[in-house]
């Protein structure tokens, strides 16, 4: 499931994205938080991930979080939800906020060796805002929207150098461009590619 998550942020830049619904506060067991603050908050790392929540919050609340690797979570569950790498519960692997059923705040997911791999936010069951790491702390990934409405996806390669951009209107892709780790352009074929060896 992690995996999907981190593809989906990678290919967001291929496929289509809906629009987002509202810049309204998220909710669910923690203090309210917009959209925009959530994205500054993330912007502003710079030398690798800072958590989106503390090592205490997380504790506090994967400690009453639904765990969704037993069961679905009921139809209109509010509240935070979890999931471990084993089944004796004591590595987590994601911690999300959910409201009426469907994912709506922030999102860790972390590496099998503890490390951040994707920190976000979701409103109303859609993506705001992912952003995806490297196992050794570098920016791998950032896919947000737009003012205009559009899924904007920046990807770059561990030395820094950018790998990918696009842009994704309600009608699909608008701008596709790869990159390797010299700065040369790739081709569509070659940057999907290259964009898998990124993922792996």
């Amino acid at each position: 499931m992690k995996k999907l998550v981190l593809l989906f942020g990678a290919f967001a830049i291929i496929g289509c994205g809906e629009k987002e619904k509202s810049t309204d506060t998220a909710e669910g067991g923690q203090e309210a938080v917009t959209v925009q603050e959530v994205k500054e908050e993330v912007d502003a790392v710079s030398s690798g991930p800072e958590p989106l929540i503390s090592d205490a919050d997380v504790e506090r609340f994967a400690k009453d979080a639904f765990d969704i690797e037993s069961a679905s979570p009921p139809a209109e569950y509010t509240g935070w939800i979890k999931a471990y790498f084993d089944g004796a519960g004591t590595q987590l692997a994601e911690l999300g906020q959910w409201k009426n059923g469907k994912s709506d705040g922030r999102l860790m997911v972390w590496y099998d060796t503890g490390e951040i791999m994707q920190m976000g936010i979701d409103k109303e069951g859609e993506m705001v805002l992912l952003q995806n790491f490297y196992r050794t702390g570098e920016k791998l990934g950032v896919v947000s929207f737009n003012d205009a409405g559009s899924r904007e996806g920046v990807f770059w390669h561990k030395n820094g150098q950018k790998a990918a951009e696009g842009l994704i209107g309600e009608d699909g892709p608008e701008i596709r461009k790869f990159w390797n780790d010299e700065g040369e352009e790739l081709d569509q074929e070659e940057g999907m590619k290259m964009m898998e060896r990124l993922m792996d």
